[in-house]
């Protein structure tokens, strides 16, 4: 997997760039966060639960309860 980003994250001189690498897994855990919501809401709306989909939009903790209780790690 490094192998496949070493393009992007190598200087001019062939080192690594920190900041590069710090973007690109910052960029991969917001992507996997909102895949995580977005599965829930899905969830939360097939289910008819409306009042839990806009308290979860907001409240981190209710979030990770629904979560746990749907099994969306």
């Amino acid at each position: 997997m490094i192998n496949s980003l070493l393009p992007d994250i190598l200087t001019a001189k062939g080192d690594l760039a920190m900041d590069k690498i710090l973007d690109t897994v910052e960029k991969r855990g917001v992507e996997k966060g909102e895949n995580k919501l977005g599965l829930l809401m899905k969830k939360l709306f097939a289910a008819k639960r409306y009042a839990d989909a806009d308290e979860a939009a907001t409240d981190e903790i209710k979030r990770n309860q629904l979560y746990r209780e749907f099994g969306i790690q």
